[in-house]
Formats: C-alpha cells, structure tokens, sequence
C-alpha cells in the first residue's frame, strides 16, 4: 500500500481497502472453491427434438469427453478443420440425430477454446 514516491495513505482509506477487499474475499469464496467437471449446451429445434452436448472434465488429465445428440447436418466423417475431432466410444442413428459418445482429441485450438469456455463458467 505505501510506496516511497507517494505520501503515507489514510487510515480511513486504509480501512476502506481492507473492508473491500474482506467483501471480495467472502463473496468469491464459493465460486473460487466449486469444481466444475460438467458442462450442458442444449438447443430446442421446433419445440421437439433436442439437439445437446455434455462436455466433461477429467481435471486431473484434462481428458475431454462428449456425449450428446447432434443433427446430422452437424457431424462430419472426415476431418474438417472447423469441427472438433471425437475418438467415439459410441455412435447410434436416431431419424436426423446422430448420439456419439468419446473423447474430444483435437484439433488443440478447439481444446483451448473448450477449456476456456470451462474456466468463464466457473
């Protein structure tokens, strides 16, 4: 708080700071100490069919997983460079849906994208 340069702040300014920064502390507790492993997206189509994605975290490898319901529209069967590329455990055809269950493996800029998105839900 003191700096050379500077003269010797306030007592009431010194106890202002401490009174915030006690408030932060209290408030972001909680969100500082949850461990998000699970991530949801859904999307209603027509008010019927549901298009969704669970992502989850093996935080202790990073591991990324997938499972969910994608249109197939959505899915490709070769590498695309705008797709996410899944080692698939499980793959069933439903109608215009496609459910896969596997492991995100790259490309890494979605990765970190993915990871990103984990950290700002926090």
């Amino acid at each position: 708080m003191h700096n050379a340069d500077y003269p010797i702040p306030l007592l009431s300014d010194v106890k202002e700071l401490t009174e915030f920064t006690w408030y932060f502390l209290k408030c972001t507790d909680l969100i500082a100490s949850r461990n998000a492993e699970v991530l949801v997206f859904n999307d209603m189509i027509d008010n019927a069919e549901e298009e969704w994605a669970e992502i989850t975290f093996q935080l202790n490898n990073w591991l990324i997983t997938v499972r969910g319901n994608f249109l197939q529209s959505n899915i490709s069967h070769t590498v695309r460079n705008e797709f996410a590329e899944v080692e698939a455990d499980q793959i069933k055809e439903k109608g215009e849906f496609i459910y896969i269950s596997g492991n995100i493996c790259r490309p890494v800029s979605f990765i970190h994208d993915i990871i990103k998105i984990y950290f700002s839900a926090l």
